[in-house]
């Protein structure tokens, strides 16, 4: 699976200044669980609320929202396909938007034009 760029400059960063084996590591040892530390950080920028699983699903919608394709986003995120649409579709710039198109292109197609 592809790495997002900024955080693959992070990790070759870290792996530069690691004291082990890993690059993620606290005290010279490897991080088995993100959770303290995640808690902890989220507690230091006030944001008491913010889980990893708010980031995943601010990272869906930002996808969905710059119209990547709902199985990109699905594949991507190790979802359904029928998920990612059902939860996240409505911030898609095109939800919905081939229904209005043919209501529309209906409406044009019924309406008498005006002879001149």
């Amino acid at each position: 699976m592809p790495v997002i760029a900024d955080l693959e400059t992070e990790l070759l960063r870290g792996a530069q200044t690691a004291t082990t084996l890993f690059v993620i590591e606290y005290r010279g040892r490897n991080v088995l669980s993100i959770k303290q530390g995640f808690r902890a950080a989220a507690r230091r920028a006030k944001l008491p609320a913010i889980t990893p699983h708010t980031l995943r699903h601010t990272a869906a919608t930002w996808m969905v929202q710059r119209g990547i394709l709902f199985e990109m986003v699905a594949k991507f995120l190790g979802n359904s396909k029928e998920m990612v649409e059902r939860v996240y579709g409505h911030h898609s710039p095109e939800w919905l938007r081939l229904a209005a198109d043919a209501l529309s292109s209906q409406v044009a197609e019924k309406t008498p034009r005006s002879v001149a």
